[in-house]
């Protein structure tokens, strides 16, 4: 009588669980993009989508103004939208429709002419209003190439977002230098320093540029980048296998930025994954699984530096507290998290499709390590639907900073814990239906 008591407790479980699933598919993501639309997104000013600082400021940036952000997270944050649109789509989920209007006003409200005269200038000058980094002109390249393969799917004919990714592409393709730290791009126009960031942007640009045209060129260039970046840069930590900031061009490039910061960790993974298939090359896969390992095993106790973490319910469990020192708590590194948590979908995608052993073992560190961090984060929301900086119960809302950028970079832990919970509950539907 016990056993069958436990039979029907546990199928009343299930139901019920599989119910909140059916209704919720989605909805922590979707609704808190309705909330940043709402509170932050200022729509079109000189020429590029803006998202304000805070809720209560106002929408004002360009030259001759006084910026609330830094220009290249408006060239990220859309992405954050675009992933939540492309997973809604792989899975042939509803899209909601307050969700289709704002994706479709973001990427009416890019002015591409005013973006091109911006974002290609020959020589960037030091009192450039939009800053100095190649780096910043390819995180919009890539928001280019994700809203042309979104044109495409509702099957429009322009290919103007193509064009601009794809000449930014060869224009960054022009940093590259062989005879200086052996090879790589360069992160600022006066040559003196090859980054991490810069580098792993090519690399991901180029990836998205070469499933799009089929064309070679594209990954033959990823290629070069990234054999530059684990063998002759030294840039990759073999102790701990996460990659530092970068390297200056000075003293034989021996000086190198030992920082390690969680989007460096994340945005090379798409691409070494495609050349690892590509390639039929086993290395590239092997750096992005130990990287994966070591952070969502918390295997190297990163506390020192600027991964930092906190344990969670046990020592197994571990979520990301802080990008670097509370002094830092600046729109840049407020991003930082959710980008990680953006490219860790690529990894987690490409589990979906290899069987291997140790592509399983990585699915399940990273569901695991999604879902505590999500289960940390989701109660902190203040009652404009905003997020903290910090996530920690233990920091009280009045020393934290809430922000579009801190809100945007939960909605990318938001958007992968959705499509883990979604993608979860149709293989429970599938080893049913196969019963």
């Amino acid at each position: 009588m016990m056993n069958l008591y436990k039979i029907v407790f546990f199928s009343c479980l299930f139901i019920i669980s599989s119910a909140i699933n059916n209704q919720r598919d989605f909805r922590v993501s979707t609704h808190l993009s309705g909330s940043i639309f709402e509170n932050y997104y200022c729509g079109d000013i000189d020429g590029f989508p803006h998202f304000k600082l805070n809720y209560h400021s106002h929408c004002f940036y360009g030259a001759n103004r006084t910026m609330d952000r830094e220009f290249w997270n408006d060239g990220t944050s859309p992405s954050t939208f675009f992933y939540l649109y492309n997973y809604l789509d792989m899975l042939n989920l509803e899209i909601p429709q307050h969700f289709q209007e704002d994706i479709l006003k973001l990427t009416q409200d890019w002015n591409l002419k005013r973006m091109r005269d911006i974002l290609l200038w020959d020589k960037l000058k030091l009192d450039d209003p939009y800053g100095v980094g190649i780096d910043d002109r390819l995180w919009y390249a890539i928001s280019f190439i994700q809203i042309q393969n979104i044109i495409d799917r509702q099957n429009k004919t322009t290919q103007n977002f193509f064009d601009l990714a794809n000449e930014i592409f060869d224009w960054v393709g022009k940093a590259f230098e062989n005879n200086v730290c052996g090879g790589g791009v360069f992160w600022d126009c006066d040559k003196n320093y090859k980054n991490a960031i810069t580098n792993h942007l090519f690399i991901d640009l180029g990836t998205y540029l070469f499933e799009y045209t089929s064309d070679i060129k594209y990954i033959q260039k990823v290629r070069k980048i990234a054999d530059w970046e684990i063998g002759v840069s030294e840039m990759l930590d073999k102790k701990d296998n996460l990659f530092i900031d970068g390297i200056y061009n000075s003293k034989n490039c021996s000086n190198k930025t030992y920082d390690k910061w969680t989007y460096n960790q994340g945005v090379y993974m798409k691409g070494y994954l495609a050349l690892s298939d590509f390639y039929n090359d086993p290395k590239y896969k092997e750096v992005v699984f130990k990287s994966v390992e070591t952070i969502t095993q918390n295997k190297n106790q990163f506390h020192h530096n600027r991964l930092q973490f906190i344990p969670y319910l046990s020592d197994q469990h571990f979520v990301i507290l802080k990008e670097y020192e509370n002094r830092d708590q600046g729109e840049t590194r407020a991003t930082f998290k959710g980008i990680y948590m953006r490219y860790l979908g690529s990894v987690y995608l490409y589990s979906l499709k290899d069987s291997s052993q140790e592509s399983q073992q990585i699915k399940q560190y990273i569901e695991k390590y999604v879902t505590d961090n999500f289960n940390y984060v989701f109660p902190l929301a203040d009652k404009k639907d905003s997020y903290p900086f910090l996530w920690n119960h233990q920091t009280p809302k009045l020393f934290q900073t809430f922000t579009a950028g801190t809100t945007t970079t939960v909605l990318d832990l938001f958007t992968l814990y959705d499509f883990i919970v979604a993608v979860n509950k149709n293989q429970q539907k599938n080893n049913i239906q196969q019963q």
